[in-house]
């Protein structure tokens, strides 16, 4: 056979696969890129469906231009897919995980159980979904660690809806000036020390807000924390604690009981 058709002919090979891999991630760089950063990611539904649908096409692309290959090689595209067909429902049969993954993967999306953007728990893990295909679902999570999770291991979803939780902690103030004064410079570098030492525990930055007066002439400081679901326990704890052993060091007499926690779930 001559040697000048026979290099055509791999030349041409060598063409199909590489436009069929640039094409596919193409494909996932508009998805990434463009879709994703020109709508709302509060409306996100839509982004589960083509996020799914993008691993179909994509496998797509890759089946189509295998097939072309094969052609080169005198294979009858309908042969090639009939072959597929057969083989493919034997590796199904052998591979059931796949299917599974398949399955619960349109399931997830089609039940309006998670979109991508939500702030999820699966399997103990929490974080927000980046991603869902075929075979799984991505989540990052308070440690900005990228987490994929096989779609036939989920059997339950927790979905945090609004986003956060919104702990709240209210001082009460001394009605003495000075100590008044203390307390709220207490409070302040209080909240800055915990930001820092517990960066993963936050979801948003810590709000002091202004002092509240009571029908009663009492005075409270309202700090709103951001937190991740499940960490408000440190609040609870580890905060109130070293908050009141701290104003107590320049008030004895102050009681614990003028320090109360409350969590709120919030998307603001």
């Amino acid at each position: 056979m001559d040697l000048t058709f026979e290099l055509k002919k791999i030349l041409f090979i060598l063409v199909i696969a590489i436009c069929g891999h640039a094409i596919a991630l193409l494909v996932k760089f508009i998805h990434r890129k463009v879709i994703k950063k020109s709508h709302n990611r509060k409306k996100t539904k839509w982004l589960s469906f083509t996020s799914l649908g993008l691993s179909i096409l994509v496998f797509t692309i890759y089946f189509i231009a295998f097939g072309q290959i094969l052609k080169e090689f005198d294979v009858s595209l309908t042969t090639y897919f009939a072959s597929a067909s057969v083989i493919g429902l034997a590796v199904a049969f052998g591979s059931q995980g796949v299917v599974q993954d398949v399955v619960t993967g349109m399931t997830l999306v089609f039940s309006d159980l998670l979109d991508i953007g939500d702030l999820v728990e699966i399997g103990g893990q929490t974080g927000y979904v980046e991603n869902i295909t075929m075979r799984f679902i991505t989540i990052k999570n308070a440690h900005k660690a990228t987490i994929y999770i096989p779609n036939r291991t989920i059997s339950n979803v927790t979905n945090y809806s609004y986003g956060k939780i919104n702990y709240y902690v209210d001082v009460r103030l001394p009605q003495e000036q000075n100590k008044k004064a203390i307390t709220s410079q207490i409070i302040v570098e209080m909240v800055g020390d915990f930001e820092e030492q517990y960066p993963s525990y936050f979801i948003g930055k810590t709000s002091i807000l202004e002092p509240i007066k009571t029908n009663n002439k009492k005075e409270i400081i309202r700090i709103v924390f951001k937190l991740w679901p499940s960490r408000y326990t440190l609040i609870e704890t580890n905060f109130k604690q070293e908050l009141v052993a701290r104003i107590k060091e320049h008030d004895s007499s102050f009681p614990d009981w003028m320090i109360t926690c409350a969590a709120e779930i919030s998307g603001e």
